[in-house]
């Protein structure tokens, strides 16, 4: 199966009429500071160096075909809230005809960076024509949308963002770093307009027509998946949660997406990180923390293995490989299952942290009740623990300790009765 290459300035992506989709195996936005600064220095050194022209990179898109190709890639949610497709049987329809679609394999943080390079040359009075008119397109009822639709945790967010001078509330972490991402851009560009006005619109036409990217379309959505799973090391590292998740999903399309198996991973999983934004919003834990947790206690359940992030992941991944279409699917669901227990049981501490006014349920405060069970049962994960002080019927409140002191493992049998009944 071929790999269609062409080079194409930067800007003709988002030129061309087409509607770009995130499929549900992507993770959010993640660039942070450094790979921004990277984006921007390049351009900046690109275009004092006098080069011709720039290439950034490469990016994979696959094209979609048919309906049921895009509600199998795309969370539904989107495509019935944005595009009505729950309700008519014809593919989004921009500006008054039916658009090509593509969905994007690898290049997201690119894609979505460059949007906000043009969107902060606008906001700075430079192209905005182009940006307004190549950039968006118009439904039939005449509102407008972005060529590039995020997936489902940032897509409200940034249609609201890119068409609106005012940003709309940052919900999840992906918000704050599309908006981060952007505010960055945005300082540079009006340092720059400051410091070099002679060289200002140069510099945005630079950007406009000296800017190249490696397009390759791919000629199957299999061969998309398979490309996704070979591409996750490229550019800011994964997680080994967000690697987990495009793992399962490329198993469940291998074998077909049996029962919607791709659209429950991609429900569970986003349900997944808006319980880690969360954590990270109420200081409890940092992302990749809790994420690492997540993946522990996926082994944990399945599996009963205490280990590391990575062996943990690994063996995960390992255990998935040469297994027939039946026993994949089973597999594939067991593990789905458990990340849901473990969003289940995450979701009912923050519940209980935030409804509680007494002592000691505050921020990291929580860890003392699945300290409870690291002097208990040593080798399990905080989250395992937290799983088996819940499952035994316990309470929060019921445990209620002071852990300023050193404690020992017969201190809390000994103040903390019901443990020791339950035991």
């Amino acid at each position: 199966m071929p790999i269609n290459v062409v080079q194409k300035e930067f800007v003709d992506i988002f030129s061309n009429g087409l509607i770009y989709f995130i499929p549900t195996y992507q993770r959010s936005y993640a660039w942070e500071e450094p790979q921004i600064k990277d984006f921007w220095e390049d351009l900046i050194s690109a275009f004092e160096n006098k080069q011709p022209e720039y290439l950034m990179g490469t990016i994979y898109l696959a094209e979609i075909k048919n309906q049921q190709d895009l509600k199998d890639q795309v969370a539904p949610q989107i495509l019935e809230n944005r595009f009505g497709m729950d309700n008519n049987d014809s593919f989004p329809n921009i500006d008054h005809r039916g658009a090509g679609i593509r969905l994007i394999v690898d290049g997201q943080q690119r894609l979505l960076t460059y949007f906000l390079l043009r969107k902060a040359f606008a906001e700075a009075g430079l192209n905005r024509p182009l940006y307004d008119n190549c950039f968006f397109g118009k439904m039939d009822d005449g509102s407008r949308l972005p060529r590039l639709i995020l997936g489902e945790n940032d897509c409200d967010f940034f249609i609201g963002f890119s068409s609106s001078d005012q940003s709309p509330p940052t919900l999840t972490q992906s918000n704050k770093r599309i908006k981060k991402a952007y505010d960055y851009l945005h300082r540079q560009i009006v340092s720059y307009k400051n410091t070099k006005p002679n060289s200002f619109q140069d510099i945005c036409d630079y950007s406009v027509n000296k800017l190249f990217i490696l397009e390759a379309k791919l000629a199957s959505l299999y061969m998309a998946a398979t490309i996704f799973i070979t591409q996750t090391d490229r550019g800011k590292d994964l997680t080994y949660l967000e690697k987990l998740k495009g793992t399962l999903s490329f198993y469940s399309t291998k074998i077909g997406n049996p029962d919607g198996l791709a659209q429950r991973i991609d429900r569970v999983f986003g349900e997944c990180f808006k319980v880690i934004d969360r954590l990270a919003d109420a200081d409890i834990k940092k992302p990749v923390d809790a994420e690492n947790e997540f993946v522990r206690l996926i082994r944990h359940i399945v599996d009963v293995k205490y280990e590391g992030t990575r062996i943990a992941f690994e063996n995960i991944r390992n255990g998935l490989r040469g297994m027939q279409a039946g026993g994949l699917q089973t597999r594939v669901g067991n593990l789905v299952d458990a990340l849901e227990k473990g969003v289940q049981f995450y979701s009912y501490v923050l519940e209980r942290l935030n409804d509680s006014k007494e002592e000691g349920y505050a921020g990291r405060n929580w860890h003392p009740y699945t300290q409870i069970f690291r002097l208990l049962k040593p080798g399990l994960s905080s989250l395992s623990m937290l799983v088996e002080f819940h499952s035994r019927g316990l309470s929060l409140h019921e445990c209620v300790y002071d852990w300023n002191r050193n404690i020992s493992q017969s201190d809390v049998m000994e103040d903390v009765p019901i443990l020791k009944d339950k035991y």
